[in-house]
């Protein structure tokens, strides 16, 4: 975040704010991460990097939409949440199944 941008998020209302992180979320294929896709992958097509912008953020939706916040192990709620977006999320390695789990367990500490 650069220093304007800062300024600027510390003089906004809250839910100003919220709006528009759901605004960028919901369109994240054609924000800043489209660029910093494209800037890391200069080979890949547009429609591919969308593509694939738009399967990352429905894999970690699903992360956190399959999160059980009922007072079970932690660990356990974890696996099954990330077991499950997997599921309904095939195609990523394991590598990012794996980075996956410890973001849940960071975000839903």
């Amino acid at each position: 975040m650069t220093a304007e941008e800062r300024a600027k998020a510390t003089a906004t209302p809250m839910a100003k704010i919220m709006a528009w992180i759901k605004y960028e979320h919901e369109r994240a294929e054609d924000g800043r991460t489209f660029d910093r896709l494209k800037r890391a992958h200069p080979e890949a097509t547009d429609a591919d990097a969308k593509q694939a912008i738009i399967a990352a953020v429905k894999f970690d939706d699903d992360c956190f939409k399959y999160f059980s916040k009922e007072r079970t192990d932690f660990g356990e709620r974890i696996e099954r949440a990330v077991t499950l977006a997997a599921k309904d999320n095939p195609g990523f390695l394991e590598s990012t199944y794996q980075l996956a789990k410890f973001y849940v367990s960071y975000y839903m500490k």
